[in-house]
C-alpha cells in the first residue's frame, strides 16, 4: 500500500480541521474562533491502494508568523515536504487568505488550493472565475464546502490526480505581498454589487454594542444553563432511578447468588454502583451542555465573546486574546493550557496558565448540580452562573496582582478575526458534544474507577470498623480543623472528597456518594435507601452558607492530574508547584471571604 503525506494550510477559521474530518471520518477539535489549532495533529484515511496521512497545522496569517503556530508551520513545510500542499481558503475573505496562498506556493511543493464556504460564497451574489485562478497561481483549485460528505470520494481522487502529476505552483514575486493578492482579488473574483448591510454586520451592531454586550453575553450563558438544567433533570432522574431500582438490585441478587462476601458486596454496591453511578447519572446534562457550547463556537458567537471580554481584561494586564484559552478551559483545562500557546508573551502564557485553573471545567458541574439543587431549588441556573462568572472575576483580579507585583509588563495589542455568523451543522455540534461527553464517560471508567476502589478501601481498614474510625475517616478528621473556618470542616466525608478532586474533579462527587453511602447503609438494604442517601446526608452535614462555599472552592481549587502534567510540559515542575499553590490559596481565601460574610449578614 502507497502512502502519502498531505499537509492543510491555512488562515484560522477556513475549515482546515473540519474538511479533514469529513475526509478521514476523524473527530478532531474544530470550532469557528481561532487557536484551536495550536499544534500539528493528525489522520488517516484508506482510499483506493493509498493510505493518505492527513496533517492539520495550526492556521496562520503568514508563513513567518512569530508565534509558535507559525513556528510549527513554517518548520514542518520546510523540514518535511509533504507529497501535497492543501491550501484552504475562505472564499468570502479571499483578500484576506491570498497573500498565505502565495507565500506558500514559494516551498515549490506540488500545491492545491480549496476554495471553502463555497455555496455560501455564491449565496451571497459572487462570481469567481477558478480557471483563471489556477492559471495564474499554476495548481489546481477545488471549490467545496468541507462539511459536505457526499463530494469525499470525488475530493480525494482529485487530490489523488494532483499528487500524481507532481505539478508545482507559480514562482511569484512575494515583495508586495498583500497588494498582489489585492490584484489578484481583483482578477479572478466578481463582487456583489450589494451595498445593503450584511447579517453578520446586523448581529453585531447589536451583540458588540458597547452597552449591550455584555449584559447578552450573560444572558446567553443564564439560558444555556437554565435550559441544561431543567431539559437534562428528567433523564439524571431516570437514570438514577434506573441504577435505584434496576441496577443495584440485580448487581445485589447476583452477589448473593454467587455467595460473594460481605465486603465484596460493600465494594460493589457502596463503592461502584454508588460512585460511579452518580457520576454518570450526569451524562444527560454533560451533554446537553456540550451541545450548546458546540452551537455557540460553530455559529460565531465565541470569537465575539474574546473581543467583548477585551474591554475588561485589559485593566487588568491581559489582552483579550488570553481569555481564549480561558474560554477553552470551560470545556477542560488540559486543552486551554496548551492554548497559551497562542500568546506572544511570555508572561502573557504564564499568568493564563495560572488562572486557568479558575475556570470552571465541565467536570466541576455535576458538583454545583448536585449542591444547588438540594439548597438552591428553582435557582439553579443562576448560582451556577454566578459560579463561573465569580471563577472570571477572581481570575482577572489574580492576573492584576501578578501582573503588578511579578511580571511587569504591558498587556499585548489585540487583534481577531471575527468570523463571518454561521447556521452550525447540527452534524458536527452532535460529533462534538459526544466526543466530549465520552471524554467524561471515559475517565469515568478509568480514573474514576481507580479513585473509588482506594476511597473504599481507605473507608474499610481496618476492616469492621465504622467508616468515621477508618484510616480515611481518621485521616479527614486530622485535617478538618484547616476547613472548619470555611464552615465544613466538621464533616470528614466533604473533607475527604478534596484529595481524589485533586486527581479528577468528577471524583468529588463519587467520593461523597461512596463515602455518605457506606457511613448511612449496609449493602442488603441497599435497594430501598440508595436513592436518595446523598441529597439527604448533605442536607443534614451543610447550609446553603457552607454548600456554597463548597461549591467555591472546588470552583477555584487546581484542576487535576492531567492539568499537571499539561503545565509540566509547558512550563516545567517548579511552575506546577507554582500554579497548584496559587490555587489552593486562593479557593481557601475566596471561600473564607464568602463564609465570613455570610456569618455576618445572618445566613
Amino acid at each position: 500500500m502507497k502512502k502519502i503525506t498531505i499537509a492543510f494550510v491555512g488562515n484560522p477559521n477556513t475549515g482546515k480541521t473540519s474538511l479533514i474530518n469529513t475526509l478521514s471520518k476523524a473527530r478532531l477539535k474544530i470550532g469557528n474562533w481561532p487557536g484551536v489549532t495550536v499544534e500539528k495533529k493528525e489522520a488517516t484515511v484508506f482510499f483506493q491502494d493509498y493510505k493518505i496521512h492527513l496533517i492539520d497545522l495550526p492556521g496562520v496569517y503568514s508563513l513567518h508568523q512569530d508565534t509558535n503556530e507559525g513556528k510549527i508551520t513554517h518548520d514542518f513545510l520546510r523540514n518535511t515536504s509533504p507529497d501535497l500542499i492543501v491550501n484552504v481558503v475562505d472564499s468570502t475573505n479571499l483578500q484576506t487568505n491570498l497573500p498565505l496562498t502565495l507565500q506558500t506556493s514559494q516551498c515549490q511543493i506540488p500545491m492545491c488550493i480549496v476554495l471553502n464556504f463555497w455555496q455560501e460564497f455564491q449565496d451571497q451574489g459572487h462570481r469567481l472565475d477558478t480557471s483563471v485562478l489556477s492559471d495564474l497561481l499554476k495548481c489546481a483549485i477545488i471549490p467545496f464546502d468541507a462539511n459536505n460528505k457526499k463530494g469525499r470520494v470525488q475530493f480525494l481522487s482529485k487530490l489523488l490526480k494532483v499528487c500524481h502529476e507532481k505539478s508545482l505552483p507559480a514562482l511569484l514575486n512575494t515583495e508586495n505581498i498583500y497588494q498582489q493578492a489585492r490584484d489578484l482579488e481583483r482578477r479572478v473574483c466578481t463582487q456583489a454589487s450589494n451595498t445593503v448591510m450584511s447579517i453578520t454586520d446586523k448581529i453585531d451592531k447589536i451583540l458588540l454594542h458597547h452597552l449591550f454586550a455584555i449584559p447578552l453575553l450573560l444572558f446567553v450563558f443564564y439560558l444555556v444553563f437554565k435550559i441544561t438544567f431543567n431539559g437534562s433533570r428528567p433523564f439524571v432522574n431516570e437514570i438514577k432511578t434506573i441504577i435505584d431500582q434496576i441496577i443495584t438490585p440485580l448487581a445485589l441478587t447476583v452477589l448473593h447468588l454467587a455467595g460473594t462476601p460481605t465486603w465484596i458486596q460493600s465494594l460493589v454496591i457502596n463503592g461502584f454502583i454508588a460512585g460511579i453511578g452518580t457520576v454518570l447519572s450526569y451524562l444527560p446534562l454533560m451533554m446537553i451542555l456540550y451541545l450548546f457550547l458546540g452551537l455557540l463556537e460553530e455559529s460565531g458567537y465565541i470569537a465575539r465573546v474574546a473581543f467583548v471580554m477585551d474591554r475588561i481584561l485589559r485593566p487588568f494586564g491581559l489582552q483579550g486574546k488570553a481569555f481564549i484559552p480561558l474560554l477553552i478551559g470551560f470545556g477542560c483545562n488540559v486543552p486551554a493550557i496548551y492554548a497559551t500557546r497562542t500568546l506572544e508573551k511570555e508572561s502573557d502564557k504564564k499568568i493564563t496558565a495560572i488562572i486557568t485553573s479558575f475556570m470552571s471545567c465541565g467536570a466541576k458541574l455535576p458538583i454545583y448540580v448536585l449542591f444547588a439543587s438540594v439548597f438552591f431549588p428553582g435557582h439553579a441556573a443562576l448560582v451556577t452562573i454566578g459560579l463561573y462568572c465569580l471563577g472570571i472575576l477572581v481570575a482577572v483580579c489574580i492576573s492584576f496582582i501578578l501582573k503588578k507585583i511579578w511580571l511587569k509588563d504591558a498587556a499585548g495589542d489585540f487583534i481577531i478575526e471575527l468570523p463571518q455568523y454561521r447556521i452550525p451543522s447540527l452534524g458536527i455540534i452532535l460529533n462534538s458534544a459526544w466526543t466530549r461527553t465520552f471524554g467524561f464517560l471515559k475517565r469515568a471508567g478509568t480514573i474514576i474507577v481507580i479513585i473509588v476502589i482506594l476511597m473504599w478501601t481507605l473507608m474499610n481498614l481496618p476492616y469492621g470498623a465504622k467508616p468515621e474510625e477508618s484510616i480515611l475517616g481518621k485521616s479527614a478528621k486530622v485535617v478538618s480543623p484547616l476547613f472548619m473556618p470555611l464552615g465544613w470542616g466538621n464533616s470528614w466525608e466533604a473533607v475527604s472528597s478534596i484529595i481524589p478532586g485533586f486527581l479528577a474533579k468528577e471524583a468529588v462527587i463519587s467520593s461523597l456518594a461512596s463515602t455518605y453511602s457506606s457511613n448511612s447503609i449496609q449493602p442488603e438494604y441497599a435497594t430501598s435507601q440508595q436513592q436518595n442517601i446523598l441529597p439527604s446526608a448533605i442536607r443534614r452535614d451543610f447550609t446553603p452558607l457552607t454548600a456554597l462555599s463548597f461549591m467555591i472552592f472546588n470552583l477555584l481549587l487546581f484542576s487535576c492530574i492531567g492539568v499537571t502534567a499539561a503545565i509540566n510540559q509547558e512550563f516545567g515542575r517548579k511552575f506546577v508547584w507554582l500554579v497548584i499553590g496559587i490555587t489552593f490559596f486562593t479557593a481557601y481565601g475566596v471561600s473564607l471571604i464568602v463564609f465570613t460574610l455570610g456569618k455576618l449578614l445572618g445566613f
